[in-house]
């Protein structure tokens, strides 16, 4: 029986071919475990702009409840920790902005501090760095 099945799913291939193969497979296999290496980090983790204008553009899709956005006139807050780029990227790009009929705020945390927690609960979108 097993001389049948290896008759029956016997399939030729040149020797050619199989050098071509175990070509690209090495070569697909280098370009993706140089790519780390070879790509700059902003490109890798997304550029601080990207990040921004991600965070800005989440606050669209979210239909915000009246009781969590606070009084009128309240500041809609963006909390950052860690990642000074992205939150000046915020600060500049919604300076004198409205959301909602809030004026937006941005707050900038360098390092998580649990003194700081009753600051973050005004926060309405919290953004934590990965470093």
């Amino acid at each position: 029986m097993k001389a049948v099945l290896d008759h029956l799913f016997y399939i030729p291939i040149p020797q050619e071919d199989i050098m071509k193969n175990r070509f690209l497979f090495f070569a697909f296999l280098g370009s993706f475990l140089l790519w780390p290496l070879l790509c700059p980090a902003d490109v890798r983790a997304g550029s601080e702009d990207d990040k921004a204008n991600d965070l800005v553009n989440f606050t669209n899709y979210v239909d915000w409840p009246a009781k969590a956005l606070g009084k009128a006139f309240s500041d809609f807050v963006f909390a950052v920790i860690g990642d000074e780029g992205v939150s000046k990227r915020i600060a500049e790009s919604q300076k004198g902005k409205w959301l909602d009929g809030h004026p937006v705020a941005v707050q900038i945390l360098k390092d998580f501090n649990p003194v700081q927690l009753k600051n973050l609960k005004q926060s309405k979108v919290l953004f934590i760095s990965a470093s």
